[in-house]
C-alpha cells in the first residue's frame, strides 16, 4: 500500500517536472558526457589547480602535495614529515604526483572527478522529487557550489569528501522518500566511504552520526530491527576494508604510534580551540560557526533551508527531520573545535541539490512553454550558470600573472644552479616552493602548521643555525643568520594580502 502511495505521489509531481523538461531528456552516454563537461567547466575556472592558473598558490595543497610526493620517495607521513591531515589525503596526492610533482595537474583530474560524482549524485536527489528533471539542473548547482568562497583556491579535504556525503545523503532521502532500504552492496559502500571521510579528515564524521541516527528512526518506525542490525554490520565491514589497508602501511612503516599521535591525539588536543578558559566554550565556538557558514557559503545554506521548507511544504515532514538531523550533526562536529575557515562550511554543499530541486519545481509550476522553448531555457540556463561561474569565481585574478611573475618559479630558477639542493620553507605553510623547485624535504618540520607544537620552530631554527640546508625560504621575515644570505626577494599578493618572501642561500 505504501509504495503505490509513492508511486501516485512520483506521478503527480512528474506533471510539474516535464514542463520544465527539454525534449528527449539525456539518456544513456549523454548524461554522464553532460555531467563531465559540467565538472571540466567548473573545475577549470575555479580551481587554482587547473592549468589554466600558473599554480595553485594555496598553503594547504601545497602541503598535501609535498606529502604525497614525498611518499613517492619512500618518506612516511607524520614518522618523516609532520602534517595533519588524514593519511589518504596524501596518498590521493601521492596518486597525482605521479600525474606530476611540479605542478597540480594530477590533482585537477582528481578534482573534476570529485565534482563529476558530486554532480551526479546531486542529479539523483534532484530527481527523487522530479524524476524528469532535465540534466541541465546541475549547471546553476555547480555554478553555486563552486564559486563559492568556501571552494577556497580548489584542493580541500572538504571538496573530496563532499562526493561522499552526498551520496549518503542520496540513500537516506531515497529510503524516506520511497520506503526504500539499503542493499547489502549499498550498505558496504556507506561503509567505506565513511572510512575514507574517516582518514581524510574525522571532524567531517559528524555527517554519518546524524545519518545513521536518521536511518535507525526509519527502520524503527517501520519495526525493521533485523534489517537496521544488517545494514550497520554491512557498514562495519565496508569502514573495516580500507581501514586495515591503512593501518597496515603505517604497521609495515613502524609508524603506527605516529599515526595515532599527530592525526588524532595532536588533532584533538592541540589544533582545537575548545578551552573555557581561554574564553572558546561550546557556545561560543558554534556562534563562530554559524557566522562563518553564513559570510562564507550563504548560497548553499539558502539552498539547504528551501529545501528543507520545501519538504514540509509537502508534508514529507520525516524526511525533513532526517535532513535536519544530518546538517546539525555535521555543524557541530566541523565547529566544535573552534576554527572558522572558510572552506570549513563547503560540505554543507551537500544539501544544496535538496533546495536545487525546489527550485526547480517551482520553476516547473511557473513555466508552461513548447519544446524548443524548453530547449532554448536549458541552453540559457547552461551560459547563464557558466557567465556566473567565471564572474563569481573568487580565485580568477590569478590568471593575470604568468608563472615568471610568481617567487615560487623566480625562485626555483636559483635554486636549480645548486645541484641536488635542499630547502626550507621556514616559519609558514608550505608557500609551494617544494612543489616549483621539485625538492623532497629533508626535515620532518618542513613548514611552519597551525597547531601549538613548539618543536617545529626550534627544529626549524636548529636547522637554520647548523646549515643544514642549502636554501631558505621566509615569509613576511627576515632569516637572522650570519651563515645565510639574501639572494632574491619578491612580492606577490596571496588571500587579499601582500606577501614579502625572501630566498636565502647558505654561505659556503
Amino acid at each position: 500500500m505504501e509504495q503505490q502511495i509513492a508511486i501516485t505521489q512520483q506521478n503527480q509531481e512528474n506533471g510539474q517536472a516535464s514542463r520544465l523538461r527539454a525534449p528527449g531528456t539525456a539518456r544513456g552516454w549523454m548524461q554522464p558526457l553532460y555531467l563531465l563537461l559540467t565538472a571540466v567547466i567548473t573545475i577549470t575556472i575555479c580551481s587554482k589547480s587547473s592549468p589554466i592558473y600558473p599554480l595553485n598558490d594555496w598553503v594547504d595543497s601545497n602541503c598535501f602535495l609535498t606529502v604525497g610526493k614525498s611518499m613517492l620517495h619512500g618518506l612516511v607521513p607524520y614518522r618523516d614529515l609532520l602534517e595533519q591531515k588524514g593519511p589518504l589525503l596524501y596518498m590521493l596526492h601521492a596518486l597525482a604526483a605521479l600525474v606530476s610533482d611540479t605542478s597540480f595537474l594530477g590533482v585537477y583530474f582528481l578534482e573534476v572527478a570529485a565534482c563529476f560524482f558530486y554532480l551526479y549524485y546531486g542529479l539523483k536527489i534532484i530527481r527523487l522529487w522530479l524524476p524528469r528533471a532535465n540534466v541541465a539542473a546541475v549547471s546553476p548547482l555547480a555554478a553555486l557550489v563552486y564559486a563559492s568562497s568556501a571552494f577556497a583556491h580548489g584542493d580541500s579535504a572538504e571538496e573530496f569528501c563532499l562526493p561522499l556525503l552526498t551520496f549518503a545523503l542520496y540513500l537516506a532521502l531515497r529510503t524516506y522518500r520511497f520506503d526504500r532500504t539499503l542493499s547489502e552492496r549499498e550498505g558496504l559502500a556507506v561503509g567505506v566511504t565513511s572510512a575514507c571521510v574517516l582518514w581524510i579528515k574525522y571532524t567531517m564524521l559528524g555527517f554519518y552520526f546524524g545519518w545513521f541516527v536518521a536511518m535507525a528512526l526509519w527502520f524503527a518506525a517501520h519495526g525493521k530491527g533485523r534489517q537496521l542490525a544488517a545494514m550497520t554490520l554491512d557498514i562495519a565491514i565496508g569502514v573495516m576494508l580500507p581501514s586495515i589497508l591503512i593501518v597496515l602501511y603505517f604497521t609495515v612503516n613502524g609508524a603506527v604510534g605516529d599515526l595515532f599521535t599527530v592525526y588524532f591525539y595532536n588533532n584533538l588536543f592541540y589544533y582545537s580551540k575548545l578551552d573555557g578558559a581561554s574564553g572558546s566554550s561550546f557556545w561560543g565556538n558554534l556562534s563562530k560557526g554559524w557566522s562563518s557558514l553564513v559570510r562564507y557559503n550563504a548560497l548553499s545554506l539558502n539552498l539547504a533551508v528551501a529545501g528543507l521548507l520545501s519538504l514540509l511544504g509537502r508534508k514529507r515532514a520525516r524526511a525533513a527531520a532526517a535532513l535536519a538531523c544530518m546538517a546539525v550533526s555535521s555543524f557541530v562536529f566541523v565547529y566544535l573545535g573552534g576554527w572558522t575557515l572558510r572552506y570549513y562550511s563547503f560540505i554543507f554543499c551537500a544539501f544544496a541539490p535538496v533546495g536545487m530541486a525546489a527550485v526547480y519545481a517551482a520553476a516547473a509550476a511557473c513555466l508552461r512553454c513548447g519544446a524548443r522553448v524548453r530547449t532554448a531555457l536549458a541552453c540559457a540556463v547552461c551560459a547563464l550558470s557558466i557567465f556566473l561561474t567565471w564572474n563569481n569565481c573568487p580565485n580568477t585574478y590569478l590568471l593575470a600573472y604568468e608563472k615568471s611573475d610568481l617567487p615560487q618559479y623566480q625562485f626555483a630558477e636559483i635554486i636549480s644552479q645548486t645541484e641536488d639542493a635542499t630547502l626550507l620553507n621556514y616559519g609558514f605553510l608550505d608557500g609551494g616552493f617544494y612543489t616549483v623547485a621539485d625538492i623532497v624535504p629533508t626535515c620532518k618540520y618542513f613548514c611552519y602548521l597551525n597547531i601549538a607544537l613548539p618543536e617545529i620552530m626550534q627544529t626549524q631554527r636548529a636547522y637554520v643555525a647548523q646549515g643544514r640546508v642549502d636554501y631558505v625560504v621566509t615569509r613576511n621575515s627576515e632569516l637572522q643568520a650570519e651563515n645565510y644570505e639574501l639572494v632574491a626577494q619578491s612580492t606577490f599578493p596571496y588571500d587579499g594580502s601582500d606577501y614579502v618572501y625572501r630566498l636565502y642561500r647558505l654561505i659556503s
